[in-house]
């Protein structure tokens, strides 16, 4: 269990509680909001096991008729089952909170690099989606320099402006490296180099072994 992977202690009763390494006491799930009950986590587990299902049945259609997003369904299915295995890191977007996890980011890419391709989108177009972005972003900073700053207003309206479309630039670019990978097959290679580094990176940084072992 992910949870037991993480050091976290688990005590099943009447409620499921769990403590966190380092931490006094045991939490119980249902005091931290309803989202946690037992209820609504087997809810989500049976919905997470229904959205694997529906992809492996869109993954068997669109190889039967030779789509062009089969290779990106496949790496999802790949990515799914590398992370329910522990092969992939559970993050926290929160270290000083309990049970503060992150959504899983980079499922979230490839469900919406599946989308565009879908939609027709091929890596020439994600490409020409990119470099437009690049130049909307330049337009608007020329703009903004170009101002002389006296129009408040104005130049709140400009970074506003900025601010969306380098969002916009910083998720292009995020989709088109996301694609290039998958359909260059290096994928899940990459990921993985990249936390192997990381915890190589922390084994020597921190003085302790991956998990929190002390040298």
């Amino acid at each position: 269990m992910h949870l037991e992977r993480a050091n976290y202690k688990l005590k099943r009763g009447k409620y499921i509680a769990v403590k966190p390494q380092n931490f006094g006491t045991f939490i119980r799930l249902k005091s931290l909001g309803e989202f946690y009950s037992e209820a609504a986590l087997r809810n989500r587990l049976s919905r997470k096991l229904e959205y694997e299902q529906k992809l492996v049945r869109d993954m068997e259609q669109a190889k039967m008729s030779d789509a062009p997003n089969y290779r990106v369904l496949v790496m999802m299915h790949r990515y799914i089952i590398s992370f329910s295995k522990g092969y992939m890191p559970v993050r926290k977007k929160n270290p000083n909170r309990v049970l503060s996890w992150v959504n899983d980011a980079e499922l979230d890419r490839l469900t919406a690099l599946n989308e565009k391709i879908n939609q027709g989108a091929t890596l020439d177009s994600l490409r020409a989606d990119m470099a437009e972005k690049e130049e909307a972003v330049r337009r608007i900073e020329r703009t903004r320099d170009g101002c002389d700053g006296s129009d408040q207003k104005l130049m709140m309206k400009l970074n506003a402006a900025l601010t969306v479309a380098e969002h916009e630039l910083r998720d292009a670019a995020e989709l088109l490296t996301t694609a290039e990978q998958v359909l260059g097959g290096t994928y899940l290679q990459t990921i993985g180099d990249a936390e192997r580094q990381r915890r190589e990176s922390d084994y020597i940084e921190n003085g302790t072994k991956p998990g929190g072992n002390k040298l």
